[in-house]
């Protein structure tokens, strides 16, 4: 009797670690050959929208040179420098220093409000002259010559 006994054990034990060591790891679908993977669109240049911090993409494509970013700062109820010269494609960027409310306007862009620390960025593609004010002080004004 006690050798049946011993032999019952050993077959539980053989079952238990045969069901405990299974490999039915699933197999991944196979991937055709000709697949493409989705793409993602590119993005559309923002240029002249009503936001405070906004950043703008655009491709360098035809513009035979790398496109900049120029800064303008809003101090003193003045922009500095108040005319600057840029190239087509290149961008740029007001930045609000005083502690009232501003805003840039031109005939093609505004800015909408700027708070204290507001930003507000425009694309140039087009050459030509620009002029701007800040439309809540008037005699604040600027000029963007596009070259």
């Amino acid at each position: 009797m006690k050798s049946g006994f011993v032999i019952f054990i050993i077959l539980i034990g053989a079952l238990v670690v045969s069901g405990c060591s299974s490999t039915n790891t699933p197999t991944p679908a196979p991937t055709p050959a000709n697949t493409q993977m989705p793409t993602t669109p590119e993005p559309t240049p923002q240029t002249g929208t009503l936001a405070q911090n906004v950043t703008t993409n655009i491709s360098d494509k035809n513009l035979g040179h790398t496109p900049s970013t120029i800064d303008i700062t809003i101090q003193g109820f003045a922009f500095h420098p108040a005319t600057i010269t840029i190239s087509a494609g290149d961008t740029v960027r007001w930045t609000n220093l005083d502690s009232v409310n501003h805003d840039v306007k031109g005939d093609i862009f505004d800015s909408g409000v700027m708070k204290s620390n507001g930003k507000f960025e425009m694309i140039f593609n087009q050459t030509g002259t620009y002029n701007y004010i800040c439309s809540i002080h008037p005699s604040m004004q600027g000029q963007i010559i596009v070259q």
